[in-house]
C-alpha cells in the first residue's frame, strides 16, 4: 500500500487541550473497545450510535498457526470497519510468548518470590493461553515485542483499508497493562532481572569504587550485586525512608526496576512509530503510586516521541454511586506535550448483577445511568477521550444503552466544538523518584495515591490539575493560585530552584509531612535543613513513629478561618467500600490509622503556628534547621503540625500529616483566591464552558453553584435548555447520587 493511502492524524492542541484529528476533521470523543468477542451485531450498536473509533485486540491462539490470527485479525477489522464510511480502527495487538518460547528462554520467565514461575496468563473466555509469563526486564522479550509490533504495523499499512487504520496500540504485561505478571509479590525474582540489574549499574557508576562507595560495601562487585530481597527492600535506613548517605542499594534497585519496564516499552514504540506512516502510536499508562516502584518509569514514558496516547481505568476503590471517580493518570502533564489520554470506562452496570456479585459497581438501571455518565462527563471537562469496554461480556443489553450513549456522545461533540479552556486555579504535583527512596509496599504512597487522590481531591469543589512534580521546571507550565506538592520527599536541587521561583504573586504553596526532607545533592542527604530549603520555615525531628494528627487553633488567620472551629485531621475518615483491603456496602471498612516517622514539627519564629499535633510528650528532638535563638512563647509547650510562613508576596503552608481532606484543601484554595463553586463535598468538574456535578449521598434537596463570571446556564442533560440568564450563582433541586452537567456561555450549545 503506497503511503499516500495512509490517513492524515494530527493532535491539535486547541486552547491548551490536545483534540484528535483525522483528514482535517475532529473525531467524536468516545470510542468503544472490543477485545477476544467477536459479537458485530453487538459492536455495530456503537457505530449506529454515533461511535467513530473502535479498538481492536485479537489475542492469538498459540495452539493454532500465527497465519490463523492473522486471518482473524483482516476478518475483524474488515467487519468493523464495514459498520458505516465514518468508522476508524485502532489495531491493537497483544505481545505473547508460547510455551516453546519459554523453555527456550528460561531465564526469561517472571520468577515468583519462592523461585517458581509465575502464573501463566490464561482467559477462559479467549479459549486458554494468552501468553506465558515473560519479564519485562527480558532484553529476548523485547526483540520478539519487536517482531510483533513491526509485524502489525506491516499489517495495517498494506491493508485495503489502511486508509481508516488510523493507530497502533501495543499490550502487554498483565492486564495488558504493561504491568509485571506476579505483581502480587511486589517484584520479578527472574535470573534476567539480576542480569539487568549488574548492567544498569555498569552504566551508571562505570567503576567499581564508585559502585561501593554508593552502596557503602567495600566488597561488592559488578559480577556479584544482588537483587535486595522484598524483606530488604522494607528495611528503610531513616523511618520510612532509604537514606542515600547510609546506602543506595535498593533505591538503585527500584529505580532500575521502573527504568526497564520503560525501555522495553520504548523500544516496541519506537519499531511502530518507525513504521507507522504517521499513525498514532499509544499504550496503557498508570501511575505507580498505589504500588510503589514496580511498575514503568512515568517521565521517561511520558515524555517518549514515540508515543501519541496512553490509556488506563479509573481506579476501583470508587467506583460507586456518589462516590468520585478520578483520571487515574498524569492527565495535565501529558497535555504539555500535546499527547492523548483514553479512559477505560468499564464500569460494572446492574445487568452484570448475577456474574459480578458483590463486584457489581451499579445495582440499579438509575445507578448505572448516573455512573457511567458521571465518568464520561468528568473527561469532557479535562478535555480527553474515553472508550467503554464491557470486558467481552457484552453487558449493554437493555434498549436504553444505546440511546443514552448517543446522548454523552452528542454532549461531548457539543462541548468540544465550544474549545474550552482549562479552569483550574490548583495545581497538584506527584513525583515519581520519591517512590524510589521509600518501601516497595509503601502505606504512606497509598495514602496519598488512593485516599487523598481518589476520594479527596474530586470534592474539593473546584478543579485542579495534576502534573509529575519535575515538570514544574518547565517553562510553559500555566500558572496557578495554589501549589499542592505530594510526595515530595525526595527533591533535587533543581526542582528546589522550580518551587522557589513560585515565590511570587501571592500564590500559596503547600506542603506535607516530610516534604524535602532527602536531597542527593546536599552534604546531608536526610535533614530537616532540606525541609527548612524548601519550605521556607525552620523543623525540629523526632525519632519516633506515631500516627500525626492536627487540631486548628482558633487563631484570627484567613486560613483558619476557612476551616470549621476546632478542625482536626491527620487520618483518613471516609468507610471503605470497595478497596485493595476488602470492605463492601453492605460492610464498609475503617481505613487504617496511618503512623509516620520520623515526626518533623516546625520550629520557626517567623511562621505563624495554624495547629498542633494531638499528643502531648515526645522525646527531645534528634535534629533542629534552626540556626538563631527562638524567642520564648507558649508554641515552646506544643508541637506545631501547621504553620503558615509569609513572603513579602507569597504564603507557604505546612502540615505535618500525609491524610488530607477534601474540607482541608477547599480551605487551603478559598485562602489561595481560587474560586470554590460549591462547598458541599461531592464529586465536581470543571473547565470555562461545561461544568458536571454528582451528588454524594448525603440528604439535601438544592445545590448552589457559585460560578467565576457571569453567564447564562444550560442543562446539557435537557438538550441545552436554558436554566438561568446573566447569573454569577444558581440553584439547582437534586437527588442523591446523581449526575448532573451544564454549559456556559453566551450563547446555548452547538449541537
Amino acid at each position: 500500500m503506497a503511503r499516500g493511502n495512509a490517513p492524515r492524524v494530527e493532535i491539535r492542541k486547541i486552547n491548551g487541550i490536545p483534540r484528535l484529528y483525522v483528514n482535517g476533521k475532529p473525531v467524536p470523543t468516545i470510542a468503544y473497545r472490543n477485545r477476544i468477542h467477536h459479537d458485530f451485531k453487538y459492536m455495530k450498536k456503537f457505530a449506529d450510535s454515533g461511535h467513530v473509533i473502535f479498538f481492536m485486540t485479537h489475542p492469538r491462539h498459540f495452539d493454532q498457526p500465527e497465519e490463523e490470527y492473522w486471518k482473524a485479525v483482516d476478518e475483524n477489522v474488515r467487519r468493523i470497519l464495514g459498520f458505516n464510511d465514518d468508522v476508524l480502527l485502532i489495531l491493537g495487538m497483544y505481545l505473547g510468548v508460547d510455551e516453546k518460547w519459554a523453555k527456550e528462554h528460561p531465564d526469561d520467565i517472571a520468577r515468583c518470590i519462592d523461585g517458581s514461575p509465575a502464573p501463566s496468563y490464561i482467559e477462559k473466555s479467549h479459549g486458554g493461553l494468552v501468553t506465558m509469563p515473560y519479564s519485562l526486564f527480558s532484553r529476548a522479550f523485547e526483540r520478539e515485542g519487536v517482531r510483533q509490533v513491526k509485524a502489525h504495523a506491516e499489517f495495517a499499512r498494506n491493508h485495503p483499508l489502511a486508509h481508516r487504520i488510523i493507530g497502533l496500540f501495543i499490550e502487554a504485561g498483565a492486564a495488558q497493562e504493561w504491568i509485571p505478571f506476579n505483581r502480587h509479590d511486589q517484584m520479578d525474582y527472574a535470573p534476567v532481572v539480576t542480569t539487568a540489574f549488574r548492567e544498569w549499574l555498569r552504566k551508571k557508576y562505570r567503576t567499581q569504587s564508585a559502585l561501593r562507595k554508593a552502596w557503602k560495601d567495600p566488597k561488592v562487585t559488578f559480577e556479584s550485586a544482588a537483587v535486595p530481597s522484598q524483606p530488604e527492600q522494607e528495611q528503610t535506613t531513616r523511618g520510612d525512608f532509604f537514606d542515600p548517605s547510609l546506602g543506595r542499594r535498593v533505591i538503585d534497585f527500584q529505580e532500575c526496576y521502573m527504568q526497564n519496564i520503560a525501555d522495553r516499552i520504548h523500544a516496541c514504540c519506537k519499531a511502530a512509530k518507525q513504521r507507522a506512516d504517521g499513525r498514532l502510536v499509544g499504550i496503557f499508562h498508570e501511575p505507580p503510586m498505589e504500588v510503589g516502584p514496580h511498575d514503568h518509569a512515568w517521565k521517561q514514558v511520558i515524555e517518549d516521541p514515540n508515543i501519541d496516547f496512553y490509556c488506563g481505568p479509573p481506579c476501583y476503590e470508587s467506583r460507586l454511586a456518589g462516590q468520585p471517580i478520578p483520571l487515574h493518570q498524569l492527565i495535565d502533564s501529558l497535555r504539555l506535550d500535546n499527547k492523548l489520554y483514553f479512559l477505560e470506562e468499564d464500569t460494572r452496570p446492574h445487568t452484570m448483577k448475577r456474574l459480578a456479585g458483590r463486584h457489581i459497581h451499579c445495582r440499579t438501571r438509575d445507578e448505572s445511568r448516573q455512573v457511567i455518565s458521571r465518568s464520561i462527563f468528568n473527561t469532557f471537562a479535562k478535555g480527553t477521550l474515553a472508550w467503554y469496554w464491557d470486558f467481552q461480556w457484552r453487558w449493554f443489553t437493555e434498549s436504553w444503552f444505546f440511546p443514552f450513549f448517543r446522548q454523552l456522545q452528542e454532549i461531548g461533540i457539543a462541548v468540544q466544538k465550544a474549545r474550552p479552556r482549562p479552569a483550574a486555579e490548583v495545581a497538584v504535583f506527584i513525583d515519581e523518584a520519591s517512590i524510589c527512596y521509600s518501601r516497595g509496599d509503601n502505606s504512606l504512597l497509598t495514602n496519598l495515591g488512593h485516599r487523598f487522590m481518589i476520594h479527596e481531591i474530586n470534592r474539593i469543589g473546584c478543579p485542579h490539575d495534576v502534573y509529575l512534580f519535575d515538570h514544574l521546571r518547565r517553562r510553559d507550565l500555566p500558572d496557578y493560585k495554589l501549589y499542592i506538592f505530594l510526595n515530595t520527599f525526595r527533591v533535587t536541587d533543581a526542582q528546589r530552584r522550580a518551587v522557589k521561583r513560585l515565590r511570587r504573586d501571592g500564590k500559596v504553596l503547600f506542603f506535607h509531612h516530610a516534604a524535602g526532607f532527602i536531597n542527593d545533592d546536599a552534604r546531608r542527604t536526610a535533614s530537616v535543613d532540606n525541609m527548612a530549603d524548601l519550605i521556607g520555615m525552620d523543623f525540629k525531628e523526632f525519632d519516633v513513629r506515631v500516627p500525626t494528627t492536627v487540631v486548628t487553633s482558633d487563631r484570627d488567620h484567613p486560613l483558619v478561618n476557612a476551616l470549621p472551629v476546632g478542625f482536626t485531621f491527620g487520618q483518613f475518615p471516609r468507610l471503605l467500600r470497595r478497596s485493595l483491603f476488602g470492605g463492601s456496602d453492605e460492610d464498609p471498612i475503617f481505613p487504617r490509622i496511618l503512623p509516620v516517622s520520623p515526626v518533623f514539627a516546625v520550629d520557626d519564629a517567623e511562621a505563624l503556628s495554624l495547629g498542633y499535633y494531638t499528643f502531648d510528650e515526645l522525646p527531645d528532638p534528634v535534629a533542629t534547621s534552626r540556626r538563631r535563638p527562638k524567642p520564648r512563647r507558649h508554641d515552646d509547650d506544643r508541637y506545631i503540625g501547621f504553620a503558615a510562613k509569609h513572603g513579602e508576596d507569597w504564603t507557604s503552608v505546612y502540615a505535618g500529616v500525609v491524610a488530607m481532606t477534601s474540607e482541608l484543601i477547599r480551605g487551603l484554595a478559598r485562602y489561595a483566591g481560587a474560586h470554590i463553586y460549591l462547598d458541599t463535598d461531592d464529586a465536581f468538574y470543571a473547565n470555562d464552558r461545561f461544568i458536571a456535578l454528582h451528588t454524594n449521598w448525603r440528604p439535601g434537596r438544592t445545590r448552589t453553584i457559585r460560578l467565576p463570571r457571569r453567564t447564562n446556564v444550560y442543562d446539557m442533560l435537557a438538550k441545552g435548555k436554558l436554566i438561568a440568564e446573566g447569573v454569577r450563582e444558581f440553584t439547582i433541586p437534586v437527588k442523591p447520587k446523581t449526575t448532573y452537567a451544564f454549559f456556559l456561555g453566551n450563547k446555548p450549545p452547538e449541537w
